[in-house]
């Protein structure tokens, strides 16, 4: 499983007082990780074409999953566990709240985030959405296999 890309969470402060955050792309990642979240394609039947082209396009790529906790709790305002704790049981009030936010809202965000939590959280090995696995794996072994980036 070769790298195509690597990214890094980064927040930037806007004019208003309000902080953009989201994801950029960096040339490697620290081998001290302890622990990654490695995305890459599914081949689901069930995924949108629009998806797959992405994800096929997008590669395989990685990311900490200390800069996935930041994303998350940047997201959402709550860290995984207690995303789950409020949310783990109610994925229809969760994607109706979801919804509400605004016009990027995609359907089945709310499943996406929960098992996200739940990846983060140790609960949950992998899960795949909206054509991406996500799978969450050991850095140290990761850099110490023939997956070298």
């Amino acid at each position: 499983m070769k790298l195509d890309k690597i990214y890094t969470y980064k927040e930037i402060p806007a004019k208003n007082g309000n902080t953009l955050f989201g994801w950029d792309l960096t040339d490697s990642l620290d081998p001290s990780e302890e622990e990654l979240i490695v995305s890459y394609a599914s081949k689901s039947k069930k995924t949108l074409e629009s998806d797959v082209r992405w994800s096929k396009s997008e590669g395989t790529s990685a990311s900490t999953v200390r800069d996935y906790e930041r994303y998350f709790f940047a997201l959402t305002g709550l860290y995984p566990d207690a995303f789950l704790e409020k949310w783990g049981s109610n994925i229809d009030a969760l994607e109706e709240s979801r919804k509400n936010l605004g016009s990027s809202y995609r359907e089945g965000e709310g499943e996406l985030l929960i098992n996200l939590a739940k990846v983060l959280t140790g609960n949950k090995e992998k899960f795949s959405k909206f054509g991406r696995i996500y799978k969450r794996v050991n850095g140290k072994s990761f850099f110490n296999s023939d997956k070298k980036t």
